[in-house]
């Protein structure tokens, strides 16, 4: 069993499980590129992400705010919170790492380490050990000052591997089930702005490739 905490709205944040059996990670990527509009490779460019999910489509959210959890010490101790991007076993960030003493804590995660995405913590303690997932969607405005999902090489090119997408996973409130489904959203940022964006539709089994044409002047 998996427990996931959601965040659609990053106004309030609710613990959620799921029981669904995991799938095998897929090996399957997205690659794409991204060229200006006389075929010219556009370098260093932001890849942000949209998911659809079910019910709701590309959702874009009115607003936004911090997003955090909480959490309780049974026993003062080492503790050790790390931040990861879903299907990835390398920390995005540090977010504890230090003693903390018995009683309730809370964290706050800065806005600048979350793009749209599904994310996961994990809590490494003397006596506890815990992992949770959540899933971050934010409007276009609110995306131009996170860490992207990716960068365009020199060739303007750029991957993503379907695994750390959360395809299919569903997520609970206690009330209603959101599915994260298979189509998804590409947005480039130059700058301060969305230079170009596009939807398609992903496979899990075999490569999906998109061309993004940059509308920067």
């Amino acid at each position: 069993m998996k427990t996931f905490l959601i965040a659609l709205f990053l106004l309030t944040t609710l613990t959620i499980t799921s029981c669904d059996e995991e799938d095998p990670p897929a090996k399957a990527q997205l690659r794409g590129v991204v060229n200006t509009a006389d075929g010219q490779p556009v370098a260093d460019a932001a890849i942000h992400i949209r998911n659809y999910l079910v019910p709701g489509g590309f959702t874009e959210p009115p607003s936004s705010g911090s997003t955090g959890f909480e959490f309780t010490v049974t026993e003062e101790g080492h503790f050790l919170i790390e931040l990861y991007r879903y299907g990835s076993n390398r920390p995005l960030t540090t977010l504890v790492d230090e003693i903390l003493q018995t009683g309730n804590h809370r964290i706050t995660i800065a806005d600048s380490l979350l793009t749209n995405g599904t994310y996961r913590y994990t809590i490494t303690g003397t006596s506890q050990q815990s992992e949770r997932y959540f899933l971050v969607n934010k409007p276009d405005s609110a995306l131009l000052h996170t860490i992207p999902f990716e960068r365009t090489n020199q060739d303007g090119e750029f991957t993503i591997s379907i695994r750390n997408l959360a395809l299919g996973e569903i997520f609970y409130d206690g009330k209603n089930s959101i599915l994260i489904g298979d189509s998804l959203k590409i947005l480039v940022q130059q700058g301060d702005t969305f230079t170009a964006m596009d939807s398609l539709k992903l496979s899990r089994q075999e490569d999906t490739f998109i061309e993004l044409k940059s509308q920067q002047p």
